[in-house]
C-alpha cells in the first residue's frame, strides 16, 4: 500500500494506516510552518525583505547573490516622497495635525 492509495478503513490495519498518514501529514505541515518562519526571521535579521509592498517613500531592489539567487531589500524612493513623509511626520510630531 502507498501514500497515494485510498484506504477503505474497513479493516483495522487500514484504519491504522489512515491515522498514521494523517498524523504524518499534520506533522509535515506544522514543521514546514516552523521552518518557513525561521527562514523569514533569518532574512529579516540580515536586512532582507520578506515580501509585500514597500511603504510609501521606499522601493524594492533585488540584489544578485550568485547561483541565480536574489534577495529583496527596501531602499529610499524618490526625493519627493521622502520629503512628503518627513513633512507629515514633522506636522504630527509638532502637533500641527488634524484629527
Amino acid at each position: 500500500m502507498s501514500v497515494t492509495e485510498q484506504t477503505e478503513a474497513e479493516k483495522p490495519q487500514d484504519m491504522l494506516l489512515e491515522g498514521m498518514l494523517e498524523v504524518i501529514s499534520e506533522f509535515f505541515i506544522a514543521n514546514l510552518a516552523v521552518e518557513v518562519r525561521k527562514g523569514m526571521n533569518q532574512n529579516a535579521k540580515q536586512g532582507y525583505n520578506n515580501g509585500g509592498t514597500p511603504p510609501y517613500g521606499y522601493r524594492t531592489e533585488h540584489l544578485a547573490l550568485g547561483n541565480q539567487k536574489t534577495k529583496a531589500v527596501w531602499l529610499l524612493g524618490p526625493r519627493e516622497e521622502i520629503d512628503t513623509v518627513r513633512f507629515i511626520f514633522s506636522q504630527y510630531f509638532s502637533g500641527h495635525h488634524s484629527q
